[in-house]
């Protein structure tokens, strides 16, 4: 009974896709690399930010304003915004108090952005259920916390007052249900992972970041030993993360043999070693000559890292010639009281 049951699970054809889906990634290897993506949000050539204090207030006035968490938040998220600001080091963070001149344009800033927003219609509630048995002869009650709020995040280009990127986040979190009040989780506990999360969220678009790419090698079947050979030696030299030797070992392959798969998995290493348009005129060559669906994907991903990567060096650019502005008077200036 227990062979036949078996039998028909291994004969079901979703479990022969999903075995089959299983052996094709099991074979393939993948190579992972970091890659840099550019700031989503033009900075304007911006060389200085700061992050300055949260304010906080309900706008609904019948939520009760806790003055004390809204506190805490408010701190929580200056807190988030500067390390990450401090780690990713493409802006000089400016410690700041107060908006500048009432949020109005500001000149005389030291500070070229400024991030600011505020927290409404916070609510920390816990509510007491009732639970009854079935035959209503047994009560007791069970507690939950509930916790609900939300966040106007600006960035403000100082000099003209200028809002870069305004968002508004609303976060509701309950906790699980408990016997007593005194078991529940604090109110903070329920909000942190999501707040950071968002926070992460807005300094991605905010400044330049690294992620990681992962691509998939392609297998070449052969009976020929000498080129099975070399495309094995090629693909462990790839999953012991070589790059560059794996990358050379299949253009070897593909200016010999013409083997397409070798062609690809050169092309795509081409890429990982951060040589994109070398990458994107082979692989515009396989595509030529093949036009194979693969080589089309390919391709577009690689010409869209071309668009990243020159966008990130605009925005490098930008930035290193707005600090030469910023430079050129004090120069100027210091060689007059020299002279």
């Amino acid at each position: 009974m227990n062979k036949l049951k078996l039998h028909n699970l291994i004969s079901s054809p979703w479990i022969l896709v999903v075995l089959m889906l299983l052996m094709l990634t099991s074979c393939a290897t993948s190579i992972k690399f970091p890659v840099e993506r550019p700031a989503e949000i033009d900075s304007k050539g911006a060389n200085s930010i700061a992050v300055l204090p949260f304010s906080s207030g309900n706008m609904l006035p019948f939520y009760f304003n806790h003055t004390a968490d809204s506190k805490v938040i408010v701190n929580y998220i200056q807190e988030q915004f500067q390390k990450k600001i401090l780690s990713s080091g493409f802006f000089t963070l400016i410690a700041a108090q107060g908006l500048p001149k009432d949020g109005k344009p500001n000149t005389d800033a030291a500070y070229d952005l400024y991030i600011h927003g505020n927290i409404y219609n916070f609510s920390n509630k816990v509510e007491k259920i009732l639970v009854e048995s079935e035959d209503k002869k047994k009560k007791e009650y069970i507690f939950k916390r509930k916790v609900s709020l939300s966040v106007k995040y600006q960035v403000v280009y100082t000099q003209t007052g200028e809002i870069l990127y305004t968002t508004t986040q609303h976060i509701e979190e309950e906790s699980s249900e408990y016997a007593t009040e005194r078991e529940l989780p604090d109110f903070f506990s329920l909000i942190s992972s999501d707040l950071n999360s968002r926070i992460t969220t807005i300094t991605k678009k905010l400044m330049p970041y690294t992620t990681t790419r992962s691509l998939s090698l392609l297998n070449y079947k052969t009976k020929d030993e000498a080129t099975k050979e070399a495309m094995k030696t090629a693909q462990q030299l790839a999953k012991d993360r070589y790059y560059s030797q794996a990358q050379q070992a299949y253009l070897n392959i593909y200016e010999q043999q013409g083997i397409f798969e070798a062609g690809y998995n050169a092309a795509l290493l081409l890429e990982a070693t951060g040589k994109l348009k070398e990458a994107e005129e082979l692989m515009s060559q396989l595509l030529f000559s093949t036009s194979n669906k693969d080589a089309s994907k390919a391709l577009q991903a690689i010409q869209q890292e071309i668009r990243y990567s020159d966008r990130l060096q605009y925005q490098l650019n930008a930035q290193k010639l707005s600090a030469q502005k910023t430079k050129a008077p004090e120069e100027s200036s210091e060689a007059i009281i020299q002279n």
